[in-house]
């Protein structure tokens, strides 16, 4: 059995201001931390903690890419043990990741409200080209599960269009302050009626042409933004 590796002092460190400035985010609101907050209250010199981290988009940039990283092991595990259909992939990946960001839903709404690709918190961003790719390829395994006879290039543009969804559901239920959380919880109902069609939406003639149409603006502005 491989010996897992324990982490650095470093690594150790990264973390514990990761889950300080998550306490901090959540209670006090993103805009009203400052850096000199966040060394505060990690009992740390802002010299050293400007080591681990320069600003607070590396903060967040850093949470997404470790939330991201446990999401796509535990949907390829999901993938891995089941046959689902793209409604019930979708609707599982959704729901893991209310799970996951229960606790910072005031951080998750950092990213929703950030759509500028010159600021650093936002997903268009140069530095969360990566994550984004990431994340992308996620749900084009996804795709390839649930609709294997799709060429590449489909697969490829669906899994984006699934991408972006799945963001547009995030935002709504980091802000959803409904009672049980209905108004997610209709978008939700929505959207399932869509994944269940989609299958069969792309055996229509023209229409692999008509959703690449669609998603072409997109493609040109992250081509723009990388």
């Amino acid at each position: 059995m491989a010996q897992v590796e324990k982490p650095t002092k470093s690594e150790r460190t990264k973390e514990a201001i990761i889950q300080q400035a998550l306490v901090l985010f959540q209670r006090d609101g993103y805009d009203s931390v400052t850096m000199r907050d966040l060394a505060s209250a990690c009992d740390s010199s802002l010299g050293a903690f400007y080591y681990h981290f320069k600003s607070k988009e590396e903060i967040v940039l850093e949470l997404f890419k470790a939330s991201l990283s446990g999401h796509i092991e535990r949907t390829q595990t999901y993938l891995a043990t089941r046959k689902p259909t793209l409604e019930a992939a979708m609707t599982w990946i959704c729901r893991d990741r209310f799970v996951e960001f229960a606790d910072y839903q005031a951080v998750l709404r950092v990213l929703v409200q950030r759509l500028d690709p010159q600021d650093p918190a936002s997903p268009w961003h140069q530095s969360s080209q990566p994550i984004r790719e990431q994340s992308v390829a996620l749900f084009e395994s996804v795709v390839t599960r649930c609709m294997p006879n799709l060429d590449g290039k489909t697969k490829l543009q669906l899994a984006r269009a699934l991408w972006l969804q799945h963001l547009l559901i995030l935002g709504v239920w980091s802000f959803d302050r409904s009672k049980s959380g209905k108004d997610v919880e209709a978008v939700l109902t929505q959207s399932t009626r869509l994944w269940k069609s989609l299958p069969a939406l792309m055996l229509v003639p023209g229409m692999k042409t008509f959703f690449g149409l669609v998603l072409s603006p997109l493609e040109r502005f992250e081509k723009e933004h990388q």
